[in-house]
């Protein structure tokens, strides 16, 4: 939203976690999600959840043969893990924000019905 653009907090969303979740969380709290945008959000945590229901023992043995491959460079493994553990904490971020936050599906389905 143009609030949450214009906050100076919300620039990527790699730095969710914080200034950006809080001005995301005043923002819905006053004025609630719009049902368009609440589907857009319930796709990217299914989106994250498929893919660690299904790709996380393929991520955890790549993470195991970079940490081989790059033995000699554990500022490289520290660098990579850190990243990997950021995504992670601002996929969680982003979950927690959104359902405290979002309206039920059967909300959104009862506000388009009544304006059908």
């Amino acid at each position: 939203t143009g609030q949450m653009s214009e906050s100076g907090t919300c620039q990527a969303a790699a730095e969710f976690c914080g200034d950006c979740a809080d001005v995301a969380s005043a923002y819905l709290a006053d004025n609630g999600m719009p049902c368009c945008l609440q589907k857009v959000v319930d796709l990217a945590i299914d989106g994250v959840d498929y893919a660690r229901d299904n790709y996380g023992d393929k991520i955890e043995s790549l993470k195991e043969e970079l940490r081989e491959v790059f033995a000699e460079q554990p500022d490289m493994i520290a660098m990579a893990e850190e990243k990997y553990q950021n995504a992670l904490d601002q996929a969680k971020c982003f979950r927690d924000t959104y359902e405290a936050d979002a309206q039920t599906k059967d909300e959104c389905m009862d506000m388009e019905m009544e304006m059908a």
